[in-house]
């Protein structure tokens, strides 16, 4: 449902420059199916970006996989 929005064949800035990089979408699923949420209940109606539910979620995910990469 996180479609990935660059053309298909171009690579992230991030990749060329070897920075790292965390796919956070997976998590970002499990949580919001935790939380019994749809997947529209994360995105203001308006313009498509995060609002409150969808961005706490989204640093949730962010934040575990920051602990994970400094273990």
């Amino acid at each position: 449902p996180f479609g990935d929005s660059r053309p298909s064949g171009s690579v992230s800035p991030a990749v060329l420059r070897r920075l790292p990089v965390v796919d956070v979408v997976p998590r970002l699923e499990q949580l919001r199916r935790q939380e019994h949420l749809r997947y529209r209940d994360l995105f203001w109606k308006h313009d498509g970006h995060l609002n409150e539910a969808g961005n706490r979620l989204f640093a949730l995910a962010v934040a575990e996989a920051i602990a994970a990469a400094g273990k």
